[in-house]
């Protein structure tokens, strides 16, 4: 019931945000069948990079699998364009969601909530959606004039709505939110992305970290809201052929500059995105061989 609410109020709130901490596109168009010198240069990539990156923490729980395997097709106009590469892999220490999981249980079986409590619950629930699909008609309506002072009144009508709900939930779930207060989970994720000729990229609240032979090396305070399981920033390095980057409001933005003429395929830039707790974010940076992977980019 209250991961119903929850949920709802996720998609609300999401809809009127409107930015973003990066946005990637590649080739567009019909695929094709990479050739014999793509798939050598896909192999060598993705290999270097799995043998330059730290080992995730034992015990971890694998969630994303990184591939260094090359994909079977490509864009068909991915020749003429940047040619990305990409690496991703996540873990996740499930030990800490299991032992909050098994409190949260113990809790509740000790203080079960009673009929009259479900049957109040319910009721207001029904009477928060009613008037969540009120305010998503006025969202609807907004976002197609394009009425900023509207989107905002419907926000506020959001905030209300959700501060409606935690008050509605908060008796009835008191020993689910005593267990997440008495066992939090901290310091349990690791999300590492590679890309590798990226041609541009926005970071926000971008922080120097000031690292040796990392001149582009960042803090981005982003707090992943769509992740509960990571509500952490990233580490964000930058290598080969970017610019100087702008600022624009919260983000300091990157553009690509690598020389014309470059052969097909080239690595001519590359991006390195840690997703953690900041300390566990710059300590993995500091163990990866970034001579390996500069050695990857083309002069």
């Amino acid at each position: 019931m209250r991961s119903k609410i929850h949920l709802v109020f996720c998609i609300m709130v999401l809809l009127v945000m409107f930015g973003t901490d990066q946005v990637f596109a590649d080739g567009d168009g019909p695929d094709r069948p990479l050739t014999p010198a793509e798939k050598a240069y896909f192999s060598k990539i993705l290999t270097t990079i799995d043998t330059a990156l730290p080992k995730p923490p034992a015990n971890w729980a694998t969630i994303e699998k990184p591939s260094t395997s090359p994909p079977n097709v490509v864009p068909e106009n991915s020749g003429k364009g940047s040619f990305k590469a990409r690496y991703k892999g996540q873990w996740f220490d499930q030990s800490q969601k299991q032992r909050q999981t098994q409190k949260i249980q113990e809790y509740s079986m000790k203080s079960p909530p009673k009929e009259r409590d479900i049957d109040t619950m319910q009721k207001q629930m029904d009477s928060l959606l009613a008037e969540q699909q009120k305010v998503m008609e006025e969202l609807v309506n907004a976002s197609r004039k394009n009425d900023k002072a509207a989107l905002q009144s419907a926000q506020v009508k959001l905030q209300a709505l959700q501060k409606k709900n935690q008050q509605a939930t908060g008796a009835m779930f008191a020993p689910q939110e005593q267990a997440l207060k008495e066992y939090p989970i901290s310091d349990a994720c690791l999300q590492v992305e590679v890309t590798v000729n990226h041609t541009s990229v926005g970071l926000k609240k971008a922080v120097p970290l000031n690292l040796p032979s990392l001149p582009k090396a960042f803090m981005v305070d982003d707090g992943n809201p769509g992740n509960r399981d990571c509500p952490y920033g990233k580490a964000v390095v930058l290598l080969g052929a970017w610019d100087n980057g702008r600022a624009g409001g919260e983000y300091t933005y990157f553009r690509s500059n690598w020389r014309e003429g470059i052969p097909h395929p080239s690595a001519k830039n590359m991006i390195i995105e840690i997703r953690a707790s900041e300390q566990r974010a710059v300590a993995y940076l500091k163990s990866v061989k970034w001579d390996a992977l500069n050695g990857l980019l083309v002069k």
